[in-house]
């Protein structure tokens, strides 16, 4: 025997709880806190490179804490990024990566190491994210890096110039050059956007030489509900309704 109308019943089991999506514009430096754009939660670095001495090939954490991510409103869900940084040079071996001004530079024996100079290039690129959902959450939560967004330059002089490669349209618009976002005491910088976003990129010097300040990007968060136990139960009595009426 056929049952239609319990069809109605079993949808609204199923779909009373919704996926919620959270995008998140985050700023992520070298020392200083970086910043979620919207005010979203506090973001503290928790492994940074410590400059030179180091190795060529690096990786900084940042975890981003007090969010609100799950239907429980909490505010104790957390996001952690992991942004890997490559220093290559064709005057020497590398030998650290950013020492000072909270910047990124390469130290390959010449030049000055908190710099890159026209000899040496950076390359940045996201290797993990994860997100954690605090206590009594009933979602299950995925992120995805959206792309780089863009990036602050400081000590580029007039006339100056750097190259950008491994993007889609190896090309970078100077929107400002003034106080960081949200960070009045980092001082004066340029800050460059990409025409679109990029999966990774690579500053390289030409004919200046300047340190990279903080990396802008951008993450999706999708929180998906899990079957609540009073879900559960209700499919369970269908399924039994359903097998004694057969």
């Amino acid at each position: 025997m056929k049952y239609p109308h319990l069809l109605p019943l079993l949808a609204c089991t199923l779909g009373s709880a919704q996926a919620a999506t959270t995008l998140l514009d985050v700023q992520l430096s070298r020392t200083e806190a970086p910043r979620s754009e919207a005010n979203l939660g506090t973001v503290g670095i928790t492994t940074f490179n410590a400059g030179n001495p180091g190795p060529a090939s690096q990786t900084i954490t940042y975890t981003i804490t007090g969010l609100t991510l799950d239907s429980v409103g909490s505010g104790d869900d957390e996001v952690v990024i992991t942004m890997g940084i490559v220093a290559t040079s064709t005057s020497g071996a590398v030998t650290g990566i950013g020492a000072a001004f909270g910047a990124w530079g390469v130290e390959d024996g010449t030049g000055t190491a908190s710099l890159v100079d026209p000899d040496e290039a950076l390359s940045f690129s996201i290797t993990a994210a994860s997100v954690n959902l605090g206590a009594g959450a009933f979602e299950t939560a995925e992120i995805n890096f959206d792309g780089f967004t863009g990036f602050a330059a400081l000590n580029v002089g007039a006339g100056e110039t750097f190259n950008i490669a491994n993007t889609n349209s190896n090309d970078v618009t100077n929107f400002e050059a003034a106080p960081l976002p949200n960070d009045p005491d980092e001082g004066a910088a340029n800050i460059y956007t990409f025409t679109g976003t990029e999966d990774s990129f690579t500053v390289e010097g030409n004919t200046g030489a300047m340190r990279y300040a903080y990396i802008t990007g951008g993450f999706t968060i999708d929180t998906i509900p899990e079957p609540s136990s009073t879900s559960l139960l209700g499919l369970a009595g269908l399924s039994l309704i359903l097998r004694r009426k057969r």
